[in-house]
């Protein structure tokens, strides 16, 4: 018995200890997050690991997440991976673990596009990175296709610019 109550106090030690990873969800995962309207401002980021531009602009939804935690401003970042669910452990995994993403960050386990992108909005043509701001699934919301820059993405997130840039790049 005293075995089995120290390997679970380890364990419990481990679990505990243990960062956050990122979770593998739905489409309708997705939208039970957030509510059909609300204060709270989303961020959402749909990227890849494979997307050049989606890891280029990583660097600034890094910043802007901290940045509300740190404000506590009334706004959350999530970032959305479209990776394959078989390239968790092999890509996604590792991406996350060396560029200390936060633990809002998922896998978006769909692989029916016709059904999840208009699911999430009608208007995104299925372009990575799409990055999407809304305070709730009835409330407006600003859809950007394409790769943001600094500017942009705080634009977008209805934040005051930190240098003078061009904005946004895509289409």
């Amino acid at each position: 018995m005293r075995i089995f109550l120290t390997l679970f106090f380890f364990q419990m030690l481990f679990y505990i200890g243990a960062p956050a990873q990122p979770r593998i969800i739905k489409v309708e995962d997705l939208k039970k997050m957030i509510p059909d309207s609300g204060d709270t401002l989303y961020i959402i980021n749909f990227w890849a690991t494979w997307c050049v531009p989606c890891v280029q602009e990583m660097p600034h939804f890094l910043a802007l997440h901290k940045e509300i935690t740190e404000k506590k401003l009334k706004a959350r970042v999530l970032l959305v991976s479209l990776d394959y669910a078989e390239d968790y452990e092999s890509k996604l995994l590792p991406f996350f673990k060396k560029h200390g993403l936060p633990g809002s960050t998922y896998l978006l386990d769909e692989i029916n596009a016709n059904y999840f992108i208009p699911a999430i909005d009608p208007k995104w043509s299925g372009t990575l990175p799409t990055t999407l701001a809304l305070k709730g699934w009835n409330e407006p919301r600003r859809l950007h296709e394409g790769q943001l820059d600094e500017n942009g993405l705080r634009e977008l997130a209805g934040l005051e610019p930190t240098t003078k840039s061009p904005g946004k790049t895509g289409h």
